[in-house]
């Protein structure tokens, strides 16, 4: 099983539906481990629910300043929008 999963990851880039956050992580670790080259710059932002109930949105990013970290968020954004074009 565990090599279907890293099959379907390493080549086809699907992500198993309905999977937990831990899942992802995990299917995306093993593509930045069986293809590091593709990685030079990476971000992450996500909402967290804090204790209390508020949210707060928290980033972290990995071979990049800070100017790198806008421009790759930015790029990101405009991927977005052009993949979900009609």
């Amino acid at each position: 099983m565990a090599d279907a999963v890293k099959d379907n990851v390493a080549y086809l880039q699907v992500w198993k539906k309905g999977s937990t956050v831990e899942e992802w992580f995990q299917e995306f670790a093993m593509l930045a481990r069986g293809r590091p080259e593709r990685f030079g710059k990476v971000a992450v932002v996500y909402e967290e629910t804090c204790s209390n109930g508020n949210m707060k949105v928290r980033q972290c990013s990995h071979g990049c300043s800070t100017t790198e970290l806008v421009g790759l968020l930015e790029l990101g954004k405009l991927n977005v929008v052009k993949d979900t074009e009609a």
